[in-house]
């Protein structure tokens, strides 16, 4: 794809660097003997011109089209060059299309508007939206005007080039061009509406058929039903669904794998189900995107059991699985900790005649991770290569994350060094599993140093990999390094969170630091959403080491957050107020009847419950 639009005139130009030979010299050169109908001979420049490649020279397609005809060369007419023309189209060759369309222009032959059309078409399963565009702005020069066909196929073109906002500013242009909007140039402007994920555009321009007395067709009202599933419209794709006949539109299986995948965006796995099932009654046949859908809608809700049964189900109806609807299957397995079955339909894929894709691995991988088999996830991992399938991010990021849970720490760095050795650049998600694994193994230093040359690794480093070390250095009593680290969040533009602070409280209570713990605790009550259980543990804790006032204060704000206290907590609460030896003296009733019912739990046993 080139940057800013591209005239068809200068696409059509030879390369700077190849000398452009004049018409009449290279028709000497083709001068001989030999005949042929247009129509064979049509066959003939056809299959020459796919010989050329995707960007072949002017002067090579020149060549492939000048034929050796009994009284001197030939070049296809108008008629034949507009049949090539169509043929190129379907190959999606746009380049070789621009240049043979130069070529008719030159050889002072007119290009109808057939021919422009057919290489509009070609430039847009080409995706070629540039090129399209400057064809559809040089139309005038080759003698031809622009229809409808031309303009939809440009809008048809932009769309399928990513370029919405392009596609529907042509759309909106017909009108005053003098050229009639059709169902076709509303089906092309919806589906831009549908790849741009403008709902709303989408529903506005089906209710403005009506005024322009244009009935919408399936392809119409599939493009906003789908447009309404990428937005996350799901209640607005059912709506769509149900109205359709009321506008003599009959629902086909694209509708309603279109308003399936909405619900299963939506967490409506429940609706999914609904509509998988009401198809075969509606006489539309559900197809394999039908019950890939709805599997993956249950994915999506937790429903490993049904999705199960959805894919267990295909076989009785003759439909054949394919990679989506196992992956789905697997990664509903994996979501419901069902590692065991998701290495069984891993493992039974290619008895299905489904070849297992790096998804398929790396949802088993996953599976692994949450059922703590490192040693299979390696496996797994392992065994890619040699099965074809190329192991992505997110396959060592699997590896790692298991190897993290089952403190393979030493294994985690392992991989993540493999993967610059395969040219497989590191992310965020890998470098926080390897951190939190050398968390996990007690290694502070090497935690500290991963989050340090993450920017090296072209990884940024995010809050949970700061927490990682943060919490790798509380478990090293590293108080300082802790501290620090927090207080360069903000540097970075990211904000601590909950888990930041207690990990920093954390590495300063264990060192004895518990002037630090309640400096901390003051900032956190400050934020949103503020001190969870381990921060006022910790915060009683530290208050208790200070006085038994301040001890009970943060505990009867604890309680009054209707969080539970640990029993260390609670300890250290009793033994301060043992220790200052005036519980009679207490003026305030609230903290008498607190630390009452502190004396209370402990003799029963059940700190833990105050």
């Amino acid at each position: 794809m080139r940057d800013g639009a591209v005239s068809a005139r200068s696409a059509a130009k030879t390369a700077p660097h190849q000398q452009q030979q004049p018409l009449h010299q290279l028709q000497k050169q083709h001068r001989g003997g030999g005949g042929g109908s247009p129509k064979k001979q049509r066959a003939l420049d056809f299959r020459r011109l796919l010989t050329l490649g995707p960007s072949p020279c002017e002067e090579a397609v020149l060549a492939a089209l000048v034929f050796p005809a009994k009284h001197g060369p030939w070049l296809p007419g108008p008629k034949v060059a507009t049949a090539i023309l169509s043929g190129l189209a379907k190959h999606q060759l746009p380049l070789v299309s621009v240049r043979v369309l130069s070529l008719v222009r030159r050889n002072q032959m007119d290009a109808d508007v057939f021919a422009c059309n057919a290489v509009l078409g070609a430039c847009g399963k080409g995706r070629e939206w540039q090129l399209a565009l400057g064809l559809l702005n040089d139309i005038f020069e080759f003698r031809a005007s622009a229809n409808e066909v031309s303009y939809n196929t440009a809008i048809s073109a932009s769309s399928k080039g990513g370029q919405w906002q392009l596609a529907l500013s042509i759309f909106m242009s017909m009108p005053a061009l003098k050229a009639t909007l059709n169902v076709r140039s509303f089906g092309a402007a919806l589906n831009a509406c549908e790849k741009g994920s403008q709902w709303h555009l989408a529903l506005s321009l089906l209710g403005s058929m009506s005024a322009e007395k244009v009935l919408p067709n399936e392809i119409c009202c599939n493009a906003a039903i789908s447009a309404c599933e990428k937005g996350g419209q799901w209640h607005l794709a059912l709506r769509l669904l149900s109205k359709m006949p009321l506008m003599m539109v009959m629902p086909d299986a694209i509708s309603y794998n279109a308003a399936i995948s909405a619900c299963e965006k939506g967490g409506q796995w429940q609706l999914a189900l609904c509509l998988l099932s009401d198809m075969p009654a509606l006489k539309v046949a559900p197809n394999v995107r039908s019950y890939s859908a709805a599997i993956s809608a249950c994915e999506k809700g937790g429903q490993w059991q049904l999705a199960l049964s959805v894919l267990g189900s295909m076989s009785a109806v003759k439909v054949a699985p394919n990679e989506i609807s196992c992956n789905a299957a697997i990664s509903a397995c994996e979501k419901g900790g069902q590692w065991q079955l998701a290495l069984r339909l891993l493992n039974n894929m290619p008895l299905m005649m489904i070849a297992p894709d790096a998804i398929s691995y790396n949802a088993a991988m996953s599976a692994c991770e949450k059922g703590g088999q490192w040693q299979l996830a390696l496996s797994i991992l392992s065994k890619m290569p040699a099965l074809k399938v190329a192991p992505n991010v997110v396959s060592y990021s699997a590896a790692i994350s298991a190897f993290e849970k089952g403190g393979q720490w030493q294994l985690a760095l392992s991989v993540l060094g493999c993967m610059r050795a395969v040219k497989v650049a590191p992310n965020e998600i890998s470098c926080n599993a390897a951190i939190s694994a050398c968390e996990k193994g007690g290694q502070w230093q090497l935690a500290v140093s991963l989050l340090r040359h993450m920017p090296g690794l072209k990884a940024t480093p995010n809050v949970r990999s700061h927490n990682a070390a943060m919490s790798a250095c509380e478990k090293g009593g590293q108080w300082r390094l802790a501290c620090f680290l927090l207080g360069q969040l903000p540097s970075q533009d990211l904000h601590p969170d909950t888990i930041s602070f207690n990990s920093a409280m954390g590495a300063c209570y264990k060192c004895g630091e518990w002037q630090l713990v309640l400096v901390l605790f003051s900032k956190l009550q400050h934020l949103d959403p503020g001190p969870d259980e381990v921060s006022y543990n910790l915060a009683v804790a530290s208050s208790s080491l200070d006085s038994w006032h301040s001890a009970l204060a943060v505990l009867q704000q604890l309680l009054g957050s209707k969080l539970l206290p640990d029993s260390p907590c609670l300890s250290s609460v009793i033994s301060s107020c043992e220790r200052a030896g005036e519980a009679m003296l207490w003026p305030s009733t609230g903290t008498v009847s607190c630390y009452s019912r502190l004396l209370t739990c402990q003799g029963l046993g059940l700190l833990g419950t105050v």
